[in-house]
């Protein structure tokens, strides 16, 4: 399974508990910014990592939102 699959099932059955809609779809996304490559793309492209740490933060807030929020 590797270690993505074991995060992409850890994810998935969370996505599940908190009744997400289409978490087969949204886990593969969400796991997407945590990826080495992305990180080290931003970190050569100039981008504090202070900045990717907010802006993972932000995703993060903004994915436990209620939609009625």
């Amino acid at each position: 399974m590797g270690s993505y699959g074991f995060w992409r099932a850890h994810v998935r059955s969370l996505l599940v508990e908190g009744a997400v809609p289409g978490p087969d779809a949204l886990v593969d996304v969400l796991l997407a910014p945590l990826a080495a490559e992305v990180f080290r793309h931003q970190r050569a492209n100039g981008v504090p990592a202070q900045q990717i740490t907010a802006a993972l933060t932000l995703l993060v807030h903004r994915m436990l939102q209620s939609p009625d929020a």
